[in-house]
């Protein structure tokens, strides 16, 4: 491709933006975005996946894992049933046993959620609410290990219900939200930078790299001196590639520039999330035009490696 092409989107993308169809079905209906959006963050902990994102398919729907086969998640809006529906591929033998408590409510039960001629259970979880037990049956198919690409841990289940009791009555879907937002980034964030520590050193045993790096002014998230060279990389976790490239380039800037700071011979931006084409196109434009040496590195899917993008 060369560089004046303008790529084409494709596929699943954490930015809704790039839906028209779903980012219009949902601005025509904000009472859903709360809700939504909660379920997505809910599920965001969990998930160690790349396979994930919004989809054109009749409404603002967000799906996680493979299409179509047993261990994907669709969320999607339900106006007829007034809240917000969540899809778990699965065989009738996957079914966790939680499911299958004698205390369960009639509206989690397998008889009225599970299809069972195309293995699929559904979780409809009401617009208006605070969907405690939507949320624990959700919990269940996520502890049950079933669900492809999650894996359930206790530190983010406390932390969400850390959360959750700090929300207040009357806004509580909104605050929720924003909070899970804010805590799962730095919380992965500093999961990430720990495991790009450990994937540095061990390809390059040979330098010497710091976490948290005591600069004059600052604070920088890594470190790299190898010989004479010195690499300032800066970690972000964010919704989207093009969320974390802007947000890492702007205090890339001020490391690289302020008066009186530690001098660098090259940067990096170190991201959580695959980019697209449209963000390699304009990641590349960036690289032309800017007088410094820039690199970006994404985290692969094996939540262990890093990807760097040429």
């Amino acid at each position: 491709m060369s560089m004046s092409e303008k790529p084409q989107r494709t596929g699943r993308t954490a930015n809704i933006a790039e839906k028209e169809q779903a980012s219009h079905w949902l601005s025509s209906r904000p009472s859903y975005k709360p809700l939504l959006d909660n379920i997505i963050d809910f599920l965001n902990l969990h998930y160690r996946g790349n396979n994930k994102g919004w989809v054109n398919d009749g409404n603002a729907k967000f799906k996680f894992g493979p299409s179509n086969q047993n261990g994907r998640i669709s969320i999607d809006p339900r106006p007829s049933k007034n809240g917000v529906n969540v899809r778990f591929g699965v065989h009738a033998s996957n079914i966790p046993d939680y499911f299958h408590s004698k205390d369960l409510p009639q509206s989690l039960k397998p008889e009225n959620c599970f299809n069972e001629s195309k293995s699929y259970y559904d979780i409809l979880l009401p617009l208006a609410g605070r969907n405690n037990e939507e949320f624990e049956a959700i919990k269940s198919f996520l502890k049950a290990g079933v669900c492809d690409g999650f894996v359930y841990t206790q530190e983010n289940d406390k932390l969400y219900n850390e959360i959750q009791e700090q929300a207040s009555e009357e806004d509580n879907l909104t605050y929720v939200r924003s909070a899970i937002s804010e805590k799962i980034c730095k919380r992965k964030e500093q999961q990430m930078e720990r495991r790009f520590i450990n994937w540095y050193k061990s390809n390059h045993p040979e330098s010497d790299i710091t976490q948290q790096y005591p600069d004059i002014n600052f604070i920088r998230d890594v470190v790299i001196k190898i010989d004479s060279k010195v690499i300032t990389a800066e970690l972000k976790y964010k919704r989207t590639a093009l969320e974390e490239i802007e947000a890492a380039l702007a205090q890339l800037l001020r490391y690289g520039f302020y008066p009186d700071v530690e001098p660098s011979d090259e940067f990096w931006i170190v991201g959580s999330n695959k980019p697209t084409q449209e963000d390699t196109f304009w990641f590349q434009k960036l690289k032309e035009n800017l007088w410094f040496e820039l690199q970006y590195y994404y985290l692969n899917e094996d939540q262990q490696n890093f990807i760097k993008v040429s």
